[in-house]
């Protein structure tokens, strides 16, 4: 993520004091873990409970990807969402 992405986030949110969003946008890009995931549709049709079986899904792949975020201090909860 970067510091462009991140900094309105954090300022939406008033995360911190406005001019330290610099030291949470480092500390969060060091703990955060980004996995690319490739699937097919007709596979995420199959694995999906409440999902409707068409007989014309594709088997195209789907880009997408998993966010891994630990924070060093655990006692400090915080909510992130991207726009």
């Amino acid at each position: 993520m970067s510091p462009s992405r991140l900094r309105p986030v954090i300022q939406s949110l008033a995360l911190v004091k406005p001019g330290d969003e610099d030291s949470l946008v480092a500390g969060i890009q060091q703990n955060m873990q980004v996995e690319p995931v490739i699937t097919t549709m007709s596979t995420a049709v199959a694995t999906s409970p409440t999902a409707k079986k068409k007989p014309s899904a594709s088997n195209e792949p789907v880009p997408g990807f998993n966010v891994r975020y630990t924070d060093s201090n655990a006692s400090a909860p915080r909510k992130f969402a991207m726009p």
